[in-house]
């Protein structure tokens, strides 16, 4: 989350992704950060003990939210 956010300071277009085990620790690092309403994508805990079909069923569970958040970079709220 600290390395998202501070990308997206930069001005480079960031999506961070965590479990939901960690759903409540990523948005008070946000806050902390000064980037309350960061989005980020949240997948199903655990990752670790996954094998390579586990990782990849997560990764699809990813998907829709990081392609959703990398897309509304591209859109200028003015319009």
């Amino acid at each position: 989350m600290h390395d998202a956010v501070a990308l997206e300071k930069l001005a480079i277009p960031s999506v961070a992704v965590c479990t939901d085990q960690f759903e409540v620790g990523a948005k008070a690092i946000a806050r902390m950060r000064g980037a309350p309403d960061y989005r980020f994508a949240v997948v199903t805990h655990p990752l670790g003990p996954l094998d390579t079909e586990g990782l990849r069923a997560r990764a699809e569970e990813a998907y829709p939210q990081v392609r959703a958040i990398a897309l509304g970079h591209l859109v200028d709220p003015a319009s």
